[in-house]
This record gives C-alpha cells, sequence and structure tokens, in this order.
C-alpha cells in the first residue's frame, strides 16, 4: 500500500513565475510542464482580420499595453494579482479594463499574446492591444499607475522610449503607447501581436508589410495561455 503520509501537511512550491501551481498541491506530486513555442498557425490571419472588423465599427485598435512580469516583481509593484498564474492576472485585468472603458461609454475590443523571447526585452511578458478615445488617455495613464501599484515616470525623465510610447513605470515593468501608424487601422499592432506566428509569411505582402515571422520563446500551458481574442460583438 502507498505510505499516504508523506502527504500530509506537504510542504508546498513558491509561486513560480510561469507554473502558477495553486495551493493544495504537494511537491511531491510531479507534474510535466507544458509550453508552446510559437503561436498557432493562422493566428495572425484571425488577428488582422478582428482588427478590420473593429476598424469597421469605428473602434480601431489603437492602444498597446505591455507588462513584463518579472520587472514588476523586482520595482516592488502593489500589485494584488501577483499570486495568481498568469492568465488568471490577464483575466482581472482585461476585465477591469474593459470596466473602465465601459463606464465612459466606450467599447472594449482587444487581443493580448504573451511572449518568451530570449533578446534585450526577454523575460515572460505580455501585450495587449485594444481600442481607447484620446480624450481620456490620460485617465487611462493614470489606471495602468495604479492598476499595477508603480507609478508613472515622468515622460521628460524617459531614457529612450518605445515606440508611441506616452507613459511608463521608471524600470518599464509597464508601458503605455498609442499606434503611430493610424493610417493602417489596427492592423499595425495585429501584426506586431502576431509575429509569434510562423503563418504570417503567408500572408499577401501588401497587408503584412515589413513584418515578419519572430521566435518569441516558451510559454508555459497551452495556446490558451499565450493568446486570446475579445469575444466582444462587432458587425
Amino acid at each position: 500500500m502507498q505510505n499516504l503520509r508523506k502527504f500530509e501537511d506537504g510542504k508546498f512550491t513558491d509561486s513560480q513565475e510561469q507554473h502558477g501551481r495553486g495551493r493544495g498541491v504537494p511537491t511531491s506530486v510531479a507534474t510535466e510542464p507544458r509550453f508552446t513555442t510559437s503561436l498557432p498557425k493562422g493566428t495572425a490571419h484571425r488577428f488582422v482580420e478582428f482588427a478590420d472588423v473593429a476598424a469597421r465599427n469605428d473602434l480601431p485598435l489603437n492602444t498597446l499595453l505591455t507588462l513584463r512580469w518579472h520587472a514588476l516583481r523586482a520595482e516592488g509593484a502593489d500589485y494584488p494579482y501577483m499570486s495568481l498564474p498568469p492568465r488568471d492576472r490577464i483575466a482581472k485585468t482585461v476585465e477591469l479594463f474593459r470596466k473602465f472603458t465601459t463606464n465612459r461609454g466606450g467599447k472594449f475590443p482587444w487581443i493580448w499574446v504573451q511572449e518568451n523571447p530570449r533578446n534585450a526585452h526577454g523575460g515572460l511578458h505580455w501585450h495587449m492591444a485594444f481600442h481607447s478615445k484620446a480624450e481620456w488617455r490620460d485617465e487611462l495613464a493614470t489606471y495602468v499607475e495604479r492598476h499595477f501599484g508603480l507609478a508613472r515616470l515622468p515622460m521628460f525623465l524617459a531614457i529612450e522610449p518605445t515606440e508611441g510610447e506616452i507613459a511608463r513605470s521608471e524600470a518599464r515593468a509597464w508601458h503605455l503607447a498609442v499606434d503611430t501608424r493610424p493610417a493602417l487601422n489596427g492592423l499595425n499592432l495585429a501584426l506586431y501581436l502576431g509575429k509569434g506566428d510562423a503563418g504570417i509569411e503567408v500572408l499577401p505582402t501588401a497587408i503584412r508589410a515589413a513584418r515578419g515571422f519572430t521566435q518569441q520563446g516558451q510559454v508555459c500551458g497551452k495556446h490558451k495561455d499565450r493568446h486570446a481574442i475579445s469575444r466582444m460583438t462587432l458587425d
């Protein structure tokens, strides 16, 4: 008979950045981690289609929020959802940003992806492209800093801001940017988020411009942990 005493009062592992093993799972129970290494082929095309429909509804994907989980920890953010697995943190954030938008009479189409590239911007991070109104962008920046518990850096102190950046925390744990190519009606951000799909190469050149496939590293979990598209109804 198996000795079950080893499960009594078992010690639990510390919260892991990607695995997010919850309470109640003893360290003696081995689980094989699952990873994805890229977006499923066809994802970039789905992003493009969604961006086109959003634009035709006067809701172009014109804003990009980026969050670096490791930097959020390093900066000592007062972020209430850090103990949750990344996908759950994302779900909380998306819902709160949806409420921020709808409370101002807007709609909230969005696409998000998680990436973990091995480059200067490496480490597990999350991008969300969404629609925002220019008249409440300052309110949005304030909401971002309050939500993640890290004050924004005065822009005159920002060194080498990212393209379109309008606000960020000191060590870039989060940064907020607007689309610098608005004439493309959200296509620019849709393709940026779709760059981890090898199938992006088969999109017509006129659509994808210079955007090509870029390896975005391993993300723990299934494809649903790597990307998602808003289910809001658009015409």
